[in-house]
């Protein structure tokens, strides 16, 4: 069980053969091997720009690592920290972090050895029931961080193709033609100026869109539980303008907070969620039985290609529409512009 970057090394432990026999659920908060922040598409070129902030002057690996080997840890941690902050705006921060899992060359104790979502799309992974989902408004919170560095979301209106996707891989015959179409779908006008636009975009575009294409290629071959959490509690506060809860805000329902002024039905919804995962670990089926917890009897469906999920909102409910998160659009434009073998989505 993992939330956020926990819940993308799950799913990475679930395509790994290494892991095989290990667990026999799993459960996935926020975050999947497809989401573009957990994974690193130039590992190598990082390590030599840390090396040669660090004063090592070398192009050999070896000795890189060797001279890496012989650094004092918090020198590491600090300049690992630098390094994250000052690339991410050189590389563009909407397209991940510096440091994450990526494609080791095949050797024995190697973990990743090919594309996730080529392992997904094929269905080379450990067979285990799921449960996964998403919050309502995940980009809430990372408003905030882009809020702190508005001036710089102007980049984007002066050079508009850098809000495509990295991940579409995208030939440059019809960059134009794709940016012209994504730009005018998700930002009205000016994202430097923006606020619910760029919420919308941070959520489809870092968490839902990829969460979602999970699910889809993962349940063609498993049980796949998928949810929705879209209760917001009168004790948390929203990270952002609009409608919804925020990344995280899920945990608040299973783990121990002090939260205050907890409503009747802040409590009925913990219940309910820690009823919901325990039945999950016990019997790889979350529903509800209990009417007390669940008085109309709704049944959390195994989520298939008709998109059926679990709504975990005051009601638990059935539902098939992610309409609000334009997850049929993003489909069209990865299919129209974008240049299999994916690693993410």
């Amino acid at each position: 069980m993992g939330q956020s970057a926990g819940s993308c090394s799950v799913n990475y432990l679930v395509q790994s053969s290494k892991a095989k026999d290990f667990f026999h659920k799993a459960i996935m908060h926020s975050g999947t091997s497809l989401t573009i922040w957990s994974f690193v598409t130039e590992p190598r070129k990082i390590a030599f720009i840390m090396g040669n902030l660090l004063g090592i002057d070398t192009t050999d690996s070896k000795e890189l690592v060797q001279r890496l080997r012989e650094m004092n840890a918090s020198t590491l941690s600090f300049m690992s920290t630098v390094i994250n902050i000052v690339l991410e705006f050189i590389y563009d921060p909407k397209n991940g972090l510096m440091f994450a899992p990526t494609i080791e060359p095949y050797h024995e104790g190697a973990v990743l050895t090919e594309r996730s979502y080529e392992i997904l799309a094929a269905g080379k992974f450990n067979k285990v029931p799921v449960l996964m989902g998403f919050v309502s408004q995940e980009g809430a919170d990372i408003y905030q961080s882009f809020n702190n560095i508005r001036p710089y979301l102007f980049i984007y209106d002066l050079f508009r193709e850098k809000l495509l996707p990295k991940n579409l891989n995208i030939s440059k015959s019809v960059q134009k033609a794709a940016t012209d179409e994504v730009w005018t779908q998700c930002i009205n006008g000016s994202l430097g100026f923006s606020t619910t636009d760029l919420i919308r975009f941070i959520t489809e575009d870092q968490f839902v869109r990829p969460i979602v294409e999970t699910a889809r290629l993962m349940a063609q071959h498993t049980d796949v539980y998928f949810y929705r959490f879209s209760y917001l509690g009168e004790g948390l506060e929203e990270d952002g303008p609009g409608i919804g809860n925020s990344h995280g805000y899920d945990l608040y329902y299973l783990f121990y907070y002090d939260t205050p002024n907890q409503t009747a039905t802040d409590i009925l919804t913990r219940r309910r969620m820690i009823r919901m995962w325990k039945n999950f670990a016990t019997t790889s089926n979350p529903t509800l039985k209990d009417k007390d917890l669940n008085p109309d009897q709704t049944i959390w469906p195994i989520y298939k290609e008709n998109g059926t999920y679990f709504n975990i909102g005051e009601k638990l409910t059935q539902r098939t529409s992610l309409r609000a998160y334009r997850i049929h659009w993003w489909n069209y434009i990865y299919n129209k512009y974008g240049t299999r073998p994916f690693s993410t989505y």
